[in-house]
């Protein structure tokens, strides 16, 4: 069955999402908007608002601006809105890159490598669906109930 969409509510909550990244780096709408292509103050507070549409190329040039990966910003807004599509498995990049099993060499750099290109203030954990458990387990040569049964224990899924 196909979640039913309501565009206020998904504006609200990706704008929402998008002022948590600008607070979380110590921005405010001043310091943001003259970086970005003829955007006044006013439009990306009515953005951040979700009380106006924002064409999809504005979204990822303030993602990029704010160095926040707009397919990460835009999973957190679906994930809000539809919560029961949620993430299967949330891991901590920390803790699997620091994995010392060899069978586990694929999933340890794979985590190290995310962890290289993050901000600073970006969250340290990834909420990981079937298909990438199936797609790193397979990667390290074994069935994804084993690769679970390895892993830490999933956190939380809070939002």
């Amino acid at each position: 069955m196909t979640p039913h969409l309501d565009g206020d509510a998904f504006r609200r909550v990706l704008g929402d999402e998008l002022r948590a990244v600008r607070q979380a780096r110590g921005l405010n709408r001043k310091h943001v908007a003259p970086r970005l292509d003829q955007v006044s103050l006013q439009a990306l507070a009515t953005w951040e608002l979700g009380t106006r549409n924002m064409p999809i190329a504005r979204f990822v040039e303030i993602c990029l601006e704010l160095e926040a990966s707009p397919m990460e910003v835009l999973q957190h807004a679906y994930e809000r809105l539809f919560p029961e599509t949620a993430a299967t498995w949330t891991v901590d990049l920390t803790d699997a890159a620091r994995l010392n099993h060899a069978e586990l060499a694929p999933l340890r750099n794979w985590a190290a490598s995310r962890l290289r290109f993050l901000p600073l203030c970006a969250r340290r954990t990834v909420h990981l669906d079937q298909a990438a458990i199936e797609a790193l387990a397979a990667l390290c040569g074994m069935e994804p109930r084993e690769l679970m049964q390895r892993l830490p224990a999933p956190l939380p899924h809070s939002r």
